[in-house]
Parts: C-alpha cells; structure tokens; sequence
C-alpha cells in the first residue's frame, strides 16, 4: 500500500485541531471508517518515523493483526516534537501540492526530507525581507 499524504495531513490534523495535546482512537473514528486497513498502516509509518508516540511510557502502540483484524492499541497517543514540525508543515497548501504532485509515490523519510527543505527556503527568503 503507497503512502497517501493527503489522508496523512487529515490524521496528523486531528491531532493538530484536539483541544488536549492527547488523542484516543476513538477521535480517529472518522478516518478510521475510510478504509481499516489504510488507516492502520498510515498509523504504523507515523509511529515507525517517531511522529506520534504513547503517552504511557510502558505502552507500546501495536496494531495486532489476526485474521485480517485489528486489535487497538488502548494507551492514549500525541504528536513528537518531529510531528508536530510536520504536520504544521503540511498545513501549508503549497507544501502539500509539491509533496502530492512531485513526491507521492516517495517515502515518509524524503517527504519529511522534503518538507524541512521547503520550511527552511521559506524562512531563509523571509529573514532575508528583514535584512
């Protein structure tokens, strides 16, 4: 299954848009009714890449698998700092449509690479107006 950067941003929104710094799965309920199986696996490359994490330290966030079942992880989940940087970054309409148009069949790592790169132009042409 490829990497879908659109329904990516609509996760790490959620997140973004909670009015705690923390998410259930049950806030992902939504998402998670598009289609189980791509919502697992956009879920388990945003936790391979440390963007979202387990609020308890002792919990892990696996997604059992049996018979083509999930079993959820229980423990409550929130956004890294990396996450965060992120997901602020998707927000920005013109970052998305260069990962969505040039980018989308790379992975989470360029696309993140991609992402700094663009964040970073942006500032370095902003400081340069203040000098």
């Amino acid at each position: 299954m490829r990497n879908d950067y659109d329904y990516m941003k609509k996760l790490l929104d959620v997140f973004l848009e909670h009015p705690v710094p923390t998410v259930n799965l049950d806030d992902l309920s939504e998402l998670k009714d598009i289609g189980e199986h791509k919502f697992v696996h956009h879920m388990e490359i945003l936790i391979d890449k440390g963007l979202i994490c387990s609020v308890w330290p002792d919990s892990s966030l696996n997604f059992s698998r049996r018979h083509d079942k999930y079993k959820y992880p229980n423990s409550p989940i929130r956004l890294t700092a990396d996450g965060h940087d992120f997901a602020s970054e998707l927000e920005r309409p013109d970052t998305l449509k260069v990962i969505t148009g040039r980018f989308k069949k790379e992975g989470l790592s360029v696309v993140i690479d991609v992402a700094k790169k663009l964040a970073k132009s942006r500032i370095e042409k902003e400081l340069e107006k203040l000098v």
